[in-house]
This record gives C-alpha cells, sequence and structure tokens, in this order.
C-alpha cells in the first residue's frame, strides 16, 4: 500500500516494515474530467480519492495547496476505491480524481481525461510499497522471505513476457481493451525496479511531511520502518 499511511502508523507507534517497492515514484496521477484542463477548474467541485488521510488525500491536498486553492474551495469525495473514483470521473460526477497511471492512460484515450498533475513527479513520495509488521517477521521469516522472492520473479515475468502478461492484466483489471492493455503495460515494464529497492529520498519526504504533524513524536528511523535484508537475499530475476 502507500508509504504515506505506512508513517503515519510508525508516528503512532506501530511497528510496519517496508520490504520493497517496485516502483521508486508513486505513478499517481490528478486527472480532470472531459473539460477540465487547470486547477482554476477545480474551485466549488470535488476531487476524488480513496480517503482523506491516505495517500490519495494526502497527496491532493498537498497539491492544492501548493496552487493556492484556499481550503474549502474544493473539496475531497472519499470513494474508497479506484473503480469507483474512475466511474465517478467518467460521469462528470467529480471534477477530477486521484488515480494510478493505468486508469490514467485508460481514461486518456477512451474519455478524454485531462493529466492535471502527475503527483509523483511533483511531489516525489515513496511509491507503494510491500510491507508486514516487525512482529510478523520475528515468528515468520520464511514466509516473507517467500513473499519477496515471489514479488521479485513475477516483476521479471513482467518486464520480459508481455504477451503473456497483457490477456492477465485485463483479464484483472477489467476495462482495458488491447490498445489500453498494452500502452498500460509499456508504462509500467518501463517503471518497475528489477532489484525493487525503495527510494530513501522518497520516504525521507513522505518521514517529513508526518514529522510537521506529530510534533511531539521523534521521527523514525529509516533502519526502523524500512528491513532490505530480505530483498539482498532474493535471486536476481
Amino acid at each position: 500500500f502507500g508509504s504515506v499511511p505506512l508513517v503515519q502508523a510508525a508516528f503512532e507507534g506501530k511497528d510496519p516494515v517496508i520490504l520493497l517497492a517496485a516502483e521508486q515514484i508513486s505513478a499517481l496521477h490528478l486527472l480532470g474530467a472531459a473539460g477540465i484542463h487547470a486547477a482554476e477548474d477545480l474551485k466549488g467541485r470535488g476531487i476524488g480519492v480513496l480517503s482523506a488521510a491516505g495517500q490519495t488525500g494526502v497527496s491532493a491536498l498537498e497539491m492544492l495547496g501548493r496552487w493556492q486553492i484556499p481550503a474549502g474551495q474544493v473539496s475531497l469525495v472519499e470513494l474508497g476505491s479506484y473503480p469507483a473514483i474512475y466511474k465517478e470521473l467518467q460521469a462528470g460526477r467529480i471534477a477530477a480524481g486521484v488515480l494510478t497511471a493505468d486508469y490514467g492512460i485508460a481514461g486518456t484515450l477512451a474519455f478524454g481525461f485531462n493529466l492535471l498533475i502527475d503527483l509523483g513527479r511533483e511531489l516525489k513520495f515513496q511509491g507503494p510499497v510491500v510491507a508486514t509488521t516487525q512482529r510478523f517477521i520475528a515468528r515468520h521469516k520464511d514466509v516473507v522471505q517467500l513473499v519477496v522472492d515471489a514479488y521479485v520473479e513475477t516483476i521479471g515475468v513482467f518486464k520480459d513476457a508481455p504477451d503473456a502478461v497483457i490477456p492477465a492484466m485485463k483479464r484483472h483489471l477489467g476495462f482495458l481493451d488491447e490498445q489500453q492493455a498494452r500502452a498500460v503495460h509499456a508504462f509500467y515494464a518501463a517503471r518497475f525496479q528489477r532489484q525493487p529497492y525503495p527510494s530513501e529520498d522518497g520516504i525521507r519526504r513522505v518521514l517529513e511531511l508526518y514529522a510537521g504533524r506529530y510534533p511531539e513524536q521523534s521521527v523514525p528511523s529509516m533502519a526502523a520502518i524500512w528491513n532490505p535484508s530480505f530483498l539482498d537475499r532474493s535471486p536476481s530475476p
């Protein structure tokens, strides 16, 4: 899941641990519906997010602040899933939505969505991570190693065997035609890392974001929330 809720959990005294990250920068896009071309067009309307407190909501609020759009002029609409955001954006019931690149590519081709900002490039937060907890590692090191090995192997298959992967993508995502599926695959195959280490800079940016929100808490160290040892032991694909 997103690095933002993981870091928030660490500040709240829980014990999450990052194991790997297929991509270092989040492939989250803030997309405008057809006819929405600029930040000014959002005023008085809503932005679809998974949740206000999670990575999509936090990223949207950060951009509204950078655009100097006052709080209250744009609402966050919590929709709980990317398919729900995608559906509402198609229907024009929200002005914009935070979506992953697969939805953005498909929606731009099919419905004329407009890219308002590439949130990953702009904010440079660590992208989605595979994570566990310190407690689970202590009890099940062998299981954690198997999961990490499987992810690394799967990334290699994704990059190297598009003809095998694309039909599975179409079944899984449901909304992709052949042209959209090939465009989405090409995008992610170029991004995914064969050795999927997270970005220390990207994690640090999220830590700094939450340090201001939890001034009474000490900032977790990188070692406390990232355990590279399983990935270090994983064979290269």
